[in-house]
């Protein structure tokens, strides 16, 4: 008995030292409208901080993250297009979201975050982004009827559901 404890605690004991080191778990990102800043968020749920923001080489305006936690659409202060801030590497990665609309009012993930809504609600301009983070598509959608929309979705594969008040 003791010798098959010996031994299992010495078949282990290469895993022990394979750990470069402990730290502590990420649950995912938020976007802190109050520093302007994507931060992340370490911890464990019901124990959880909103840490250090990460460096998106600009300032942020707004942004949001998608359902699947490893990039961002944004907005820099300066009023220029949409960007994609991506964090599957060690050092995020930036690039211009093509043929997206300046400054839009907001956006609006789908489920899995493969597309994205961009609205402006004072002109009723409306695109969508498919193929995201990766290799973005962007197209416009011309609403039937009124432009003004209370609600919008949108599915993963890039159809826009529109809700209005009436």
């Amino acid at each position: 008995m003791r010798l098959k404890s010996l031994l299992l605690l010495t078949s282990l004991l290469p895993c022990a030292t394979a750990q470069s080191g402990i730290s502590v778990p990420a649950l995912g990102y938020a976007y802190d409208p109050h520093l302007r800043a994507i931060r992340a968020i370490r911890g464990v749920p019901g124990a959880a901080l909103v840490a250090e923001a990460l460096d998106a080489g600009f300032d942020l305006a707004a942004a949001a993250v998608a359902p699947s936690q490893d990039f961002a659409l944004a907005l820099s202060t300066a009023g220029s297009p949409v960007r994609v801030i991506s964090w599957l590497t060690s050092t995020p990665s930036i690039a211009v979201l093509p043929d997206a609309m300046n400054a839009p009012d907001g956006f609006v993930f789908s489920p899995s975050g493969n597309a994205a809504v961009l609205f402006d609600s004072q002109s009723g301009r409306i695109q969508v982004a498919t193929l995201l983070p990766d290799s973005p598509i962007v197209r416009e959608i011309q609403p039937a009827g009124s432009p003004s929309a209370t609600a919008i979705a949108v599915a993963d594969e890039g159809s826009v559901v529109l809700a209005g008040a009436d």
